[in-house]
């Protein structure tokens, strides 16, 4: 479903010929938000400039990088969902999940080079960390399971989110935000200022 595979002569998604304009502009000096402009973050045209760079300038390099991008997200879904299941669970889990984002024409997976793509990327790596160290904790309590490290990686990829599409922020306050309420119920005042500031910086 990509448009910029090699089979395709022309991209026929719209937003997506916007998005290669902006990097193709990138690449020849002009200044993105001033000389060209489109209103998603800035993360998503050194994505696709990147994918140019490597094939010269070429669209392939654009489908390579969304490709590997794609198989990292749902990699890491079923990563995630093999820290529950067994292996056959987890797959046909995954293979339903692919199944269902591909049947509606407005769906998220409608062309496959779409900035939710990347984004879906660093929401699976943060889910996963998170709900990783959550079932790996042995005798440690709860609200003492993430290091700095760990915070560090969780706002870097939340970093990622936000110079793509802001709006998906919010995803983390469904499970990191929740974990941060719970830490100040349980009045861990100390550890919960370290995360937080670890996490916003």
């Amino acid at each position: 479903v990509c448009p910029f595979p090699p089979t395709h002569r022309y991209c026929f998604e719209t937003d997506e010929v916007a998005y290669r304009l902006g990097s193709k502009g990138l690449l020849k000096g002009k200044i993105p938000y001033r000389d060209l402009f489109d209103h998603k973050g800035p993360l998503l045209y050194f994505v696709y400039a990147f994918g140019m760079l490597i094939t010269g300038c070429s669209d392939i390099g654009i489908w390579i990088v969304f490709s590997l991008i794609n198989a990292a997200s749902f990699y890491l879904l079923y990563k995630t969902a093999r820290l529950f299941f067994d292996e056959d669970s987890s797959f046909m889990g995954l293979m339903i999940t692919i199944a269902l984002l591909n049947l509606h024409s407005n769906s998220l997976f409608v062309s496959g080079t779409k900035p939710e793509h990347i984004v879906l990327l660093f929401l699976s790596a943060s889910q996963y960390l998170f709900f990783k160290r959550i079932t790996e904790r042995k005798e440690k309590p709860v609200e003492e399971v993430f290091s700095g490290k760990d915070m560090l990686i969780l706002g870097l990829l939340c970093g990622g989110v936000f110079l793509l599409k802001m709006n998906f922020c919010i995803y983390y306050l469904c499970f990191l935000g929740l974990f941060f309420l719970y830490q100040l119920i349980r009045k861990k005042i100390k550890v919960f200022f370290t995360n937080t500031v670890v996490f916003v910086s």
